[in-house]
């Protein structure tokens, strides 16, 4: 039994005993000594059995009446002290149940035990855990059992399937943010498979190019990175390897899985009869030792489903709005972001937020941004979202184009510099069922905030492919799938 345990169970025991022991004190003190058939004394309680007459041979005290002779004993002075302390003690029980809930009173290796018994990443007893979690309250044996537990996962919660990801996939989460570093976890959150997913909006214009989303969810080791090979199956279909930049090393915390990214676009023109079909091989890269390699985990079949009825102008419409225009303006008014070295260091900063005020129902800003150089174009952003408040995660973006020599030299100073937006309707078919879409363009000068540091990761990246698509960020930030707190 873990040492962080002991003491919950000893208060429960020892706690129960005293409680019980309480209750058959008082029960002996007030029922204990009954008659039974006896004849006794009512004041010494003599036995008077084989005594004839009302009066004691022992204490000389005369009963009133033969029914007195049968009376029970009663012990009242323990039975009230033992009956006291009981209710001292449920008293104290209920009142904490009360202000703190009843799960608080729980030990922590009961609360572990039954959560395959309970369901939901918020629920009373996960909640508890979590709150333990986070106040260092459990011992390095007890973070490892709910690890354990998590990984095992259950009967109606297989790993790593969409219920187990909502009754254990946060919790570990958040065990694996808040473990000490002495607590090594690597190697069981390794055991973890992926899940891969691959879908589609349902319906597809039948003159516009099928964009599929390609989602990884793992719960890998911080450090770990991911390539997917794809094989479609079917005629002129290509194959396409795309890999993921290692998760962050500190992990986003509960609610906000550290393994999550943004799905990765797959483009696809023209498209094929549905279903499409992909052979998925999924590898990783675990950077440990002196010469790792990519590591095969897992091999699936993957079908997606989708409808290709109508035309891109039957399926959405132009929206040619001034006010809309401004909006759109104010998302790319912060030019972009220069770092001094890392992979791709130059990205687009933008902030959605400016287009939810506007009321736009069923509008959605489909946009390519291209980073100019003489009119030479040095890098191409396309982005997309709906107009209304959305949940984090449909905002999408892909670097359809780079050229790392040329956008490494930008600069603000020397005026040859640009922005240039134009809305586009293929991308915003990508933001969801919308009806319209942003058609305006513009053209401004190139804005650069530079930061002495190295460029964050992009989490995904094409091979030998133009296209890089990368993770969205929460409303207001960078193409670099984070948000940019500099910019509030």
């Amino acid at each position: 039994m873990r040492s962080g345990d002991l003491g919950y169970w000893m208060l429960w025991v020892l706690g129960g005993i005293a409680f019980v022991g309480c209750l058959g004190v008082t029960w002996w003190g007030l029922f204990g000594d009954r008659a039974r058939g006896r004849r006794r004394c009512p004041r010494c309680w003599y036995d008077l059995s084989h005594s004839p007459g009302m009066q004691c041979a022992e204490c000389g005290h005369t009963a009133a009446s033969e029914r007195h002779l049968f009376r029970t004993r009663r012990r009242v002075l323990p039975a009230l002290a033992a009956a006291l302390i009981a209710s001292l003690g449920a008293s104290w029980a209920l009142e904490r149940a009360q202000q703190r809930g009843w799960v608080t009173m729980l030990p922590t290796r009961v609360i572990v035990m039954s959560l395959p018994l309970v369901g939901g990443a918020y629920g009373e007893l996960t909640t508890e855990l979590t709150t333990r979690i986070g106040r260092s309250k459990l011992s390095n044996g007890q973070l490892q059992d709910v690890v354990d537990r998590c990984i095992a996962g259950d009967r109606l919660a297989r790993p790593v399937s969409p219920s187990w990801e909502g009754k254990y996939g946060v919790l570990l989460d958040y065990c694996r943010s808040n473990a000490p570093k002495e607590l090594n976890l690597d190697p069981a959150l390794a055991r973890l498979p992926a899940r891969v997913e691959i879908t589609s909006r349902r319906v597809w214009p039948e003159d516009a190019p099928l964009c599929l989303d390609l989602d990884v969810r793992d719960w890998w080791p911080a450090g770990t990175e991911c390539r997917v090979l794809l094989t479609p199956e079917w005629a002129g279909g290509q194959p396409v390897t795309v890999w993921r930049d290692a998760a962050p090393s500190v992990p986003r915390g509960f609610g906000n899985p550290s393994g999550r990214t943004r799905p990765y676009p797959l483009v696809i023109d023209p498209p094929p009869t549905s279903p499409a079909v992909f052979e998925v091989v999924l590898e990783r890269l675990v950077p440990a030792g002196e010469d790792p390699a990519w590591e095969p985990v897992q091999r699936e079949r993957i079908s997606v489903e989708f409808e290709l009825d109508g035309f891109l102008s039957e399926t959405v419409h132009p929206n040619v709005d001034e006010q809309l225009d401004a909006a759109v303006r104010s998302t790319f008014s912060q030019g972009v972001v220069k770092w001094t070295s890392g992979r791709s260091p130059v990205r687009v900063r933008f902030d959605p937020r400016s287009t939810y005020r506007l009321g736009a129902q069923d509008t959605a800003i489909g946009a390519s941004v291209d980073v100019l150089h003489d009119g030479v174009l040095a890098r191409r952003l396309e982005i997309w979202w709906p107009t209304e408040p959305v949940r984090d995660g449909e905002v999408g973006w892909v670097v359809a184009f780079e050229d790392e020599d040329l956008i490494t030299s930008a600069n603000a100073e020397d005026g040859r510099w640009q922005l240039r937006v134009r809305g586009d309707p293929v991308l915003a078919l990508r933001a969801g069922a919308v009806e319209s879409y942003w058609a305006g363009d513009f053209i401004v000068p190139l804005e650069i905030d530079r930061r002495d540091t190295v460029a964050p990761p992009k989490y995904w990246w094409r091979d030998q492919i133009e296209q890089m698509p990368i993770a969205a960020p929460t409303p207001g930030g960078s193409d670099d799938g984070r948000p940019d707190t500099a910019d509030g």
